[in-house]
This record gives structure tokens, sequence and C-alpha cells, in this order.
């Protein structure tokens, strides 16, 4: 599937149709299809750690899942996937609006990235994959937000519903991945 209007990421896919049997397909919007909601959103751009004096190359079609536990109810999860130069919008659809006499200011937010289970090498050689498999993914880690070079498996930080937040590694104005 790869949608003209390109609103929505391309995926390869194979489905057994017979039978009549009803199938899902996860399909993921594009930075350009994504409208940012009135909740708020996560926004970013996800590249993989290249070392020392060598060249970023993007997380092509990696999936973001926030975690976000409002002061009251149960945890939300919002999924995203990155386009082909690892750009990214997570609406934050759902949220809650903050009470006037919330507790806080702010909901915990947990953040994980898995990339197409292709592996790293292959992304970075062409900057796509032949198969786009968001239901085959593996994780990786995360720079600190705060701590240029400390890798995590997710991230805790605090977001305000209603705001947009740009989230970005320490000292650089993307998020740096790495795999485990």
């Amino acid at each position: 599937i790869s949608p003209v209007r390109r609103y929505f990421n391309p995926r390869r896919f194979t489905i057994n149709a017979g039978q009549g049997a009803g199938h899902w397909l996860a399909l993921y919007r594009s930075p350009s299809g994504t409208a940012i909601p009135s909740a708020g959103a996560l926004t970013g751009t996800l590249m993989f750690d290249a070392g020392d004096d060598q060249p970023v190359t993007p997380a092509a079609w990696a999936l973001v899942t926030a975690v976000v536990t409002p002061t009251v109810g149960n945890p939300l999860q919002f999924i995203a996937q990155a386009d082909a130069h690892g750009d990214f919008i997570l609406p934050l659809n759902r949220m809650p609006a903050l009470a006037k006499d919330a507790p806080a200011s702010t909901y915990a937010a947990v953040l994980t990235v898995q990339i197409p289970a292709q592996g790293e090498e292959e992304i970075e050689n062409t900057g796509e994959i032949t198969a786009i498999d968001p239901d085959q993914v593996i994780d990786v880690d995360i720079e600190s937000f705060t701590e240029a070079g400390n890798f995590l498996p997710s991230i805790e930080f605090a977001i305000t519903p209603g705001n947009t937040m740009r989230i970005v590694s320490r000292d650089q104005p993307f998020v740096v991945l790495r795999q485990g």
C-alpha cells in the first residue's frame, strides 16, 4: 500500500484473503497526514547513533510509542510511525485536559522506540527497506534527553496536556537511537 497523497506511510503486507474472514492491518499516518489535536502532540526526528565523526542516518519507519499516565485514570498508549526521513508526529488524542484542581500540572510519560526487524544496516544503506512490516520490530535504546551518551531502553519525561512538544536528545536537534 502506498497512498498517492502520502497521508499514510507505505506498507508491504501479505494477507490470505480466503474464506471471507475479516483482516486487520495497521496503517500509520505520515507527518504530512497528521493533524495536531488540541490535546497536544510529540514531534521529532529519529536518527541512529553514528559514532564520532560519522554522518547520522535516519531511523526510517521506526515506531514511536508513548505511554502517558494521567493523574486520574488508566495509562494511555499512543503510537506513531516515522517516515523515511525519521520524522514523526505523535498526536495525543484522548489525553484528558488538566482539571483546575489537578494535583500536578503535568502527566508522566514513557517513550520507547522500535525499528523494523530488517535491521539498521539495510535502512542505513538504502534509506528504505524492502518490506516495511511494523508488526515485526525490535527495540532500540534512546539517548537520554538530559545526559549525552547515556542510552536507555525507555525515556521518562513529563508532558503538559494541550502542548506540542519537540523531543530531542541532549545537545542534538533530533533523538539519537542505538541498537541494543
